[in-house]
């Protein structure tokens, strides 16, 4: 069987707009984690980003993880998109 369609009939004659879309969507999921590991950083005093806090009761810390996973997802999201 072939590679499932990233998008429905619908959605296909307006592929560019989707991708667009998806790439703001993206850029934003990007630009939010670089916010927060620079957060983190200036924190720890460290630019290293094997260092990962583990202060559960600092609000960056449940922030950083779910920012990570809405970068995978709108990762994933592009890729599909991919011809």
């Amino acid at each position: 069987m072939g590679k499932p369609r990233a998008l429905c009939s619908t959605c296909a004659p307006k592929r560019d707009q989707v991708v667009i879309h998806r790439r703001d969507a993206y850029e934003q999921a990007a630009k939010s984690c670089t916010g927060i590991w620079d957060a983190c950083n200036k924190c720890a005093g460290s630019n290293d980003l094997a260092l990962a806090c583990a202060a559960t009761s600092c609000p960056s810390f449940f922030k950083r993880w779910v920012l990570k996973n809405s970068l995978a997802r709108e990762t994933t999201k592009m890729q599909a998109l991919q011809w």
